[in-house]
């Protein structure tokens, strides 16, 4: 199940029309989700009886003082919850340790294990449910936003709004609950695009997408608004000839593996799969040898800059001018 899912799967337990499960695996490249889905399984436990039937573990605990808690019984409720997280990879004897127990779980337990896709897939998940905590969909996105929304002090959002918010904050709901937060703040009624692009910094990684985006369509008026936002917000040239190439680099990589997963390529790139959002819309501008060519071309001046035979600042006007024309 997805992180969703799990929402309308633990609302379900507590009205008693489904069934908790005894392991979760709960795991994802979006540390809020992951967070914010661990959280949930606290109401599995009456408040009442929560210090006896509710721990909290990291690794550094130990696998003995998790499985301590996992073999004792309820204390005036139907169930106990212990939440570990695992921040690295498990050493063997832990891993033993683990998955003994994931193979037989006790009665009346429920062990939610938050981790990295990478730990999950080491631990092995038969036994267990899955919650891959990926970036939401844009629907997903828009009802999460009309939450915090309707949350005291309550606000409304224009559509145009709402997307240049998720497409600022890449789809992240960290920085979505934190800016929405800040927007409802500043706004007395209803949030406005103009709200949205004066308050809702563009930090660099969505100022170089939309760069890219912009030589894509070679948009020159609209590729040197951007350029020159990014030179005024002080970036310097070095910095965004090597951002241009990491996302054509990607850019290439994704044309070339179309048939392979965001989280493949989040693992790939060593990243947050929300930033394919950028480069799937951006990816229809381009032909694979416009994108080669692309690549060879910024590679050759990045080359330029570190030999010393090149000026970064005039490589980099080179570069995006050479972007717009190449094909």
């Amino acid at each position: 199940m997805n992180w969703s899912a799990l929402n309308t799967h633990i609302n379900a337990v507590l009205d008693g029309s489904e069934n908790a499960d005894k392991v979760y695996v709960v795991y994802g490249v979006d540390d809020y989700l992951v967070y914010t889905a661990l959280k949930q399984f606290r109401r599995l436990v009456d408040d009442e009886f929560a210090q006896f039937n509710f721990a909290r573990f990291s690794q550094a605990d130990g696998m003995a003082a998790v499985l301590e808690t996992l073999n004792t019984v309820p204390v005036f409720d139907v169930r106990k919850v212990a939440v570990l997280t695992l921040s690295e990879k498990c050493t063997e004897a832990e891993l033993s340790v683990l998955k003994d127990y994931l193979a037989s779980p006790n009665e009346g337990t429920v062990l939610a294990i938050g981790c990295p896709a990478d730990v999950a897939k080491s631990l092995g998940t038969k036994h267990c449910t899955t919650v891959n905590c990926a970036p939401l969909s844009e629907q997903e996105l828009g009802e999460q936003i009309d939450a915090l929304l309707k949350e005291p002090p309550a606000r409304t959002m224009d559509a145009a709004a709402r997307k240049e918010l998720i497409e600022r904050t890449q789809s992240s709901m960290a920085r979505i609950v934190t800016e929405t937060a800040k927007l409802k703040a500043f706004s007395d009624g209803n949030i406005t695009y103009k709200d949205v692009t004066e308050l809702v910094n563009a930090d660099l990684d969505y100022r170089l997408y939309m760069l890219t985006d912009a030589v894509s369509v070679r948009d020159s008026a609209r590729t040197v608004d951007i350029l020159t936002a990014m030179l005024d917000a002080g970036t310097l040239p070095r910095v965004i000839i090597n951002g241009l190439y990491d996302r054509f680099r990607k850019l290439l990589h994704v044309s070339l593996n179309k048939g392979a997963t965001n989280d493949y390529f989040a693992s790939y790139f060593g990243g947050s799969p929300n930033a394919l959002y950028f480069i799937r819309r951006t990816l229809a501008n381009y032909t694979q040898i416009r994108l080669k060519n692309s690549v060879d071309m910024l590679h050759r001046l990045q080359y330029d800059i570190l030999s010393g035979k090149r000026q970064e600042d005039s490589a980099m006007h080179e570069a995006v001018l050479e972007l717009i024309n190449i094909n």
